[in-house]
């Protein structure tokens, strides 16, 4: 059996967790909206103006936005994934926008490992999780830890050249003290295998706190149905 999520949750991302700007009175506020999208940070001109692309789920058209915002944090470079919160009068469409607000997504580049035992020791409450061109995505809770822990999107090697490879999210902190939760972006460029014309499918598998261990899998022949989650994923 299987149920239908949605793929694209970030509006309910709250301000509070954003680095940016403050929102100011004036009225050009009041004529536009805020959106919420997870962007790939593209380069700064010597003006001031940097661009952003970013497809909103599956393959929508990409759409580039450009901001007069040059990064403060010089760990932002080209390439970079961003949760960008900024205003524009129309949605999903190439745009000069304001940037109200950004955080940086965890993540990176799909790893590869043959020994992914551990995978499953922490669980991970899962807000949203969508692709989004060659892409995956996640909105989650992590228990935090004082200690370093290893969060990452790890493909098993034994099906990298299957037509339906698996990927897992490894999550292992070093501490068993319980702490509080913190809400995390993340953002994987699964390109090397989504882009292999032998793949079909990549399946995401993750212990979640809602409902234990989960697959979410992501049809590449029919990008436009929703993913879907298999209640009792095969071993």
């Amino acid at each position: 059996m299987k149920r239908k999520i949605s793929t694209y949750l970030l509006a309910a991302a709250t301000a509070a967790a954003l680095t940016g700007c403050g929102f100011g009175d004036d009225n050009s506020d009041a004529r536009t909206t805020l959106f919420y999208d997870m962007v790939t940070c593209g380069e700064t001109t010597p003006e001031g103006v940097t661009s952003f692309t970013f497809r909103a789920v599956d393959d929508s058209p990409e759409v580039t936005l450009t901001a007069d915002w040059t990064p403060a944090d010089t760990t932002i470079v080209p390439g970079q994934r961003l949760l960008l919160a900024y205003r524009t009068e129309v949605h999903n469409r190439d745009a000069h926008v304001e940037i109200a607000a950004w955080l940086k997504a965890t993540g990176g580049q799909l790893k590869s490992a043959a020994d992914i035992s551990g995978w499953d020791d922490e669980p991970v409450w899962v807000n949203a999780i969508w692709r989004s061109g060659h892409y995956i995505n996640l909105d989650c809770r992590l228990e935090y830890s004082a200690q370093p822990a290893t969060f990452d999107l790890v493909l098993d090697s034994a099906t990298a050249h299957t037509p339906d490879p698996v990927a897992y999210l490894y999550h292992r902190r070093d501490s068993e003290i319980d702490g509080f939760q913190r809400r995390v972006y993340a953002s994987w460029d699964i390109a090397r295998v989504w882009q292999q014309p032998s793949v079909h499918t990549l399946t995401i598998r993750l212990r979640d706190s809602n409902r234990d261990i989960q697959d979410f899998r992501f049809t590449k022949s029919q990008p436009t149905e929703p993913s879907t989650i298999n209640d009792k994923p095969k071993p």
